[in-house]
């Protein structure tokens, strides 16, 4: 799974789940590998575990949800997918 895949499925994933990128955030990008699950519990989504095989900390899915798309209120378009991801990931960067 990318990141991108990942953000684009925000609205079906579980709120107590965690989203885990391959790389240090300087490198994160929206093709970056990504996991999605709770910390120590496999799930369909990822194998193995999301915090294995290199991938670190990403954001929790509750955050990813609400915090970093807040300023999509205040465009006069709906944001494109590629939009989203990116503010995510500069979210997850410097403000998380």
């Amino acid at each position: 799974m990318t990141l991108r895949e990942a953000i684009e499925c925000l609205a079906e994933l579980d709120d107590e789940a965690t989203i885990y990128v391959q790389g240090a955030p300087e490198s994160w990008t929206p093709e970056s590998d990504a996991g999605v699950g709770v910390k120590g519990l496999e799930t369909e989504l990822e194998r193995p575990r999301p915090e294995g095989e290199g991938r670190t900390y990403f954001l929790e899915l509750a955050v990813a949800k609400k915090g970093p798309l807040w300023w999509a209120g205040n465009l006069d378009h709906a944001p494109t997918l590629d939009e989203s991801v990116e503010r995510v990931i500069r979210y997850a960067r410097y403000d998380a």
